[in-house]
């Protein structure tokens, strides 16, 4: 079977025992931020296919542009393409106040206006911040924090263990070892698991902000 048959095949598969979990989601569209439509399904189809580390950076970057929209829309309120001067003054000024802010920043204002509650800012401003921070960095002492220090496991003779085998015996136990979790391997492992734990808890949290954000808006 060709790459591209075993592909297909894995991801129908990933398809098959994901979509269910999903489909609120996708059958969902934003209508006064519906121009980030678009984000909100990458960081789906990333869940939908297992991609998990990848759908923390997708939702991440679907956060910080959520943020910076929620204030852009907000500031040109009631402003439409019809008389567009004025519109484009407006925006390009909103513009320039808020595009390059970073995340902190913009969870703050977004609480001064009233788009965001108390608790979202409080875990926006520090589960959240400290989710995208460490993988942006690919930071996996962070990434990893709540895992234990050693990662324990049994070390093997792999000719002892094949004669073993070959002649029916019990597999011989050398030796129990501890290795550290900031080895390479020991800590990628740990932060597959521990993306695979995080990706739709964050994902599901940051849209339920979103949708309240775009609520809001529309008062």
């Amino acid at each position: 079977m060709s790459n591209k048959e075993n592909l297909k095949n894995h991801f129908s598969e990933r398809i098959d025992q994901n979509f269910d979990e999903l489909k609120k989601y996708y059958n969902h569209n934003l209508i006064e931020m519906c121009e980030i439509n678009s984000l909100k399904m990458e960081a789906l189809n990333c869940l939908l296919f297992g991609l998990y580390t990848a759908s923390i950076t997708s939702t991440s970057h679907l956060l910080e542009r959520t943020m910076k929209m929620a204030l852009i829309k907000f500031e040109t309120k009631g402003l439409t393409y019809s008389d567009f001067e004025k519109y484009n003054k407006a925006v390009n000024h909103v513009h320039s106040q808020f595009d390059h802010l970073k995340l902190p920043k913009t969870v703050s204002l977004a609480k001064s206006k009233g788009l965001i509650s108390s608790a979202q800012f409080q875990y926006l401003n520090e589960k959240a911040k400290s989710l995208r921070d460490a993988y942006s960095h690919a930071q996996t002492s962070v990434i990893n924090k709540d895992l234990p220090q050693f990662f324990s496991g049994f070390l093997f003779n792999f000719s002892e263990v094949q004669n073993n085998l070959i002649n029916n015996e019990d597999v011989k136990i050398t030796r129990i070892i501890d290795i550290a979790k900031t080895s390479p391997a020991i800590a990628q492992l740990q932060q597959d698991s521990s993306s695979k734990t995080n990706a739709l808890v964050f994902f599901e949290n940051v849209y339920k902000i979103l949708c309240d954000i775009e609520f809001k808006l529309k008062e």
